[in-house]
């Protein structure tokens, strides 16, 4: 089964901000029967979890809610790909590939992350989406010290 883990990004409104719905549109393209959908991320509102903007707008588009687990307690990259390897174990679930998806500005980051903490072959796909975002050098070594500490 392909397992498809679509990363949230900080919602800061009540309705799903436009990078999102970019990684959902993307994620859809890549669907089929058999396909899994992760929805990955926590609050950061105060609403809702990111991960739950995000089953909706699948379920909406027509993707089967029965295709798609929420993942709702990550904060940051590092737990994204932490709980949704969680998910897949404790469910069990037996994930040919893991297709990463998120802005293309965050792809090399997140698929370090997964690839280092995943004996699932990963491949990311990305959506493009302009942001400047200053601290993503500043993120990656954050993470790859996360890395480091996991595995020593």
């Amino acid at each position: 089964m392909k397992c498809i883990v679509i990363l949230g990004c900080k919602q800061n409104t009540s309705k799903l901000n436009s990078e999102l719905m970019k990684r959902a549109e993307k994620a859809i393209s890549l669907f089929d029967s058999n396909s899994l959908i992760i929805a990955s991320g926590g609050n950061t509102n105060g609403i809702k979890a990111e991960s739950t903007y995000i089953k909706e707008y699948l379920i909406e588009r027509g993707i089967p809610s029965n295709k798609i687990i929420e993942e709702n307690l990550s904060q940051n990259t590092f737990e994204n790909a932490k709980f949704s390897i969680t998910l897949i174990k404790e469910k069990g679930l037996i994930c040919s590939e893991l297709i990463v998806v998120t802005s293309c500005y965050h792809s090399i980051r997140a698929g370090f992350i997964f690839r280092n903490m995943s004996d699932i072959p990963v491949m990311t796909e990305c959506v493009n989406y302009e942001r400047s975002d200053s601290d993503e050098s500043k993120k990656f070594l954050i993470d790859a010290l996360r890395i480091y500490n996991r595995i020593i």
